[in-house]
């Protein structure tokens, strides 16, 4: 069993429970949707317990007709589609030969031994593999399950298990089955840090391709996000306040407190193009649990806070579409503070600029004549690389080395600052510093921070200074107005709150 699949197929699960429930998946018990989907299962468990009466079974009942007639009643119960499917079949058969049939049925229900009780079973009912494991179900629904062989053979694929179910009806491939389903339920139970049933395992492997049906990715939203027709440009506007809200959540009366769109025109406006892109891919009506229907759960998530209000939260996929299409969106406050706020990360990025130092330490400088001033020419992003120090965006040495030598080796800041030669060139030691921290790179997805453009020459004293003092804004704000049009050219579009913010 492939965990990483499995895991995912958890992640689908979840998203298309919220979407057709409204709220946060928070287990099977009480969620209005799962219980109207797959609820049944339990109430026709109960009631064919009641029909069966094991209690009131004895041995001596064989033959009489008694025992046929609890488990015909329990065949029959509501909810259970092998009964309508059947044609009568089954209860022919059991007509043709009462005593063999009750004799089957007392072992299945009272008999000590399983294995040998379905293969009696296989052997007078057929090779009816939904109709034996229904047996077995309105046994015990804690030890055994209901099955649709191709369904649930369909649905191990797109788990990553491989098990022939289909024309196998055998006590070995059905223990196998349990046996699947049971690990699913432990490493269900450890992904989502809750307790669940085996029938509600058996529910998630039974829904698994209908969720995966119902995933909209990143793909599909950026073909929604570019179809006005699906949403307007008021659509993307309110989602794009959304986005720059805190984790891209918020209620509708902060969003009035900071807007002043009143919360019914989000309401209507986000169900509106949640119903137009659901009727778009074909879902199925989502209703409420009062039986109204509800369009703004295709793009987010919900929850109620503890004040009773409602909160949104746009989803992931969604997310990244929006990223993709409005970069600009990543240099939203939310995520400045997030990376400023990772202690790690800024630690990283220290020493990867130290390391470039220690490397341009070794190199000899050669003259500036030799070098062509940069164009403003975009790069490609640079490469995501693992160090001891954890992952980081490559750095160039030669970029910072033409960043060096473009200033003449001098402070950037202020050209009269002190320095001293180098021991390995006739030059001034100046250190490479990134006006916009490498750090924040994931913000600039179509472009590279690590270009002469964003690398300024400062002396060791303002070098220190911008990280560890006082005063550090004065220095930044100066080298920022040098810089702002060439970081422009190069996709750099970043305002000077923006780069402040990056250095609390």
């Amino acid at each position: 069993m492939d965990k990483l699949i499995l895991h995912n197929c958890f992640y689908l699960f979840q998203s298309f429970v919220e979407m057709y429930s409204g709220g946060r998946f928070n287990g099977f018990e009480g969620n209005y949707f799962l219980e109207r989907e797959e609820g049944y299962k339990s109430k026709v468990f109960t009631e064919a317990q009641k029909c069966l009466n094991l209690s009131s079974w004895h041995k001596e009942s064989i033959g009489t007709g008694y025992i046929s007639e609890c488990f015909k009643n329990a065949y029959k119960k509501k909810g259970n589609l092998i009964y309508y499917q059947d044609g009568g079949r089954t209860e022919k058969r059991i007509n043709g030969n009462i005593k063999e049939a009750e004799a089957v049925l007392y072992d299945i229900y009272l008999g000590d031994n399983d294995a040998i009780a379905f293969e009696k079973a296989v052997s007078f009912f057929g090779a009816k593999y939904d109709l034996i494991a229904y047996m077995f179900f309105i046994k015990n629904k804690d030890t055994y399950l209901p099955i649709a062989p191709q369904r649930f053979e369909d649905a191990f694929e797109t788990l990553g298990i491989d098990i022939k179910l289909q024309y196998n009806c055998s006590w070995n491939s059905y223990s196998a089955y349990l046996s699947i389903i049971t690990e699913i339920k432990e490493e269900f139970e450890k992904y989502f840090s809750l307790e669940i049933s085996l029938l509600d395992a058996h529910s998630f492997v039974w829904m698994v391709n209908e969720a995966k049906k119902h995933h909209i990715t990143k793909e599909i939203w950026l073909e929604i996000l570019q179809n006005d027709s699906l949403l307007k440009q008021n659509d993307i506007d309110i989602l794009k306040s959304f986005y720059n809200a805190p984790n891209h959540t918020s209620t509708c009366s902060s969003m009035e407190e900071k807007t002043g769109i009143p919360v019914a025109v989000y309401n209507l406006a986000v169900g509106k193009a949640g119903n137009r892109i659901a009727k778009h891919l074909n879902f199925k009506t989502n209703y409420r649990e009062n039986g109204k229907t509800r369009g703004w759960s295709v793009l987010f998530r919900g929850q109620y806070l503890q004040d009773n209000h409602f909160e949104w939260e746009i989803k992931p996929e969604l997310a990244e579409a929006l990223e993709q299409l409005h970069p600009e969106l990543l240099l939203n406050q939310g995520n400045i503070e997030r990376i400023t706020k990772n202690a790690e990360i800024i630690a990283n990025e220290y020493e990867a600029d130290n390391e470039v130092e220690r490397e341009i330490s070794t190199v000899k400088f050669v003259t500036q004549s030799e070098f062509k001033q940069f164009v403003g020419v975009p790069r490609e992003k640079p490469e995501l690389v693992e160090t001891k120090h954890g992952k980081r965006y490559k750095r160039e040495k030669q970029r910072a080395l033409n960043a060096l030598n473009r200033a003449g080796y001098l402070c950037e800041y202020n050209k009269e600052h002190p320095t001293f030669l180098r021991k390995n060139a006739n030059v001034n030691y100046t250190e490479s510093h990134h006006l916009v921290p490498m750090a924040f790179q994931d913000c600039f997805p179509n472009a590279t921070l690590d270009t002469e453009s964003n690398i300024v020459s400062l002396c060791s004293n303002c070098h220190n200074q911008i990280h560890y003092g006082q005063g550090a804004e004065i220095i930044i704000t100066e080298l920022y107005n040098q810089r702002k049009d060439a970081l422009k050219s190069e996709g750099i579009d970043i305002s000077l709150e923006q780069l402040l913010t990056m250095y609390k």
